[in-house]
């Protein structure tokens, strides 16, 4: 693990439903406009890799992460709440913790959340951490996710504000001719 770290790949630790994905589709516009790559859990199916193990890969690889811990809520078929984002949170604040001064201790972590302090509520041992409440928008993530490449990496080239919600709205016109070129959908 960490041997093909890319200073430019970003770890995305995010919900995959349907609920979320105009939030997800924001995020991933945003870091590949900003110039940096994406990297999650679906974008490679080996069903040989254990999932956590493909999770601390990606993160090892990664040379930043961003956390949308917005979404820790009851299951409604199991009356439980899946604490995945939060677990993989932990496991990035735990490397860092652990590198004391090397390369990964200095990676930058960006976390979401939906309303200013929520996280504190159930993840009590984080406060302190600076979340950014993106309040179910789309362009917010947009602005959230440039503003902190902006922050974490002054000669990063990325588009102005405005001009990237511009691109991102002219991306959504787009997307279902783009998806029917590619035979596939944008869900």
């Amino acid at each position: 693990m960490g041997a093909t770290f890319r200073k430019d790949a970003v770890f995305v630790n995010a919900p995959f439903s349907d609920d979320y994905s105009e939030l997800f589709r924001a995020m991933i516009f945003a870091l590949i406009a900003c110039g940096r790559q994406p990297r999650c859990a679906l974008e490679e199916e080996d069903g040989g890799e254990i999932r956590l193990v493909k999770i601390a890969r990606l993160i090892a690889d990664s040379g930043a992460s961003i956390h949308d811990i917005s979404y820790v809520q009851l299951d409604p078929k199991v009356n439980l709440p899946r604490f995945n984002m939060p677990f993989e949170l932990g496991m990035v604040m735990g490397a860092k913790l652990v590198a004391r001064g090397r390369a990964f201790s200095s990676r930058p972590i960006l976390i979401l959340e939906n309303e200013p302090y929520s996280f504190q509520k159930c993840l009590s041992d984080i406060s302190g951490q600076d979340a950014k409440p993106h309040n179910g928008s789309p362009t917010a993530v947009l602005s959230i996710i440039r503003n902190w490449i902006r922050s974490a990496d002054k000669t990063a080239k990325v588009p102005g504000d405005m001009q990237l919600k511009r691109y991102f709205q002219r991306f959504n016109e787009q997307l279902p001719d783009i998806c029917k070129l590619a035979h596939t959908s944008a869900e």
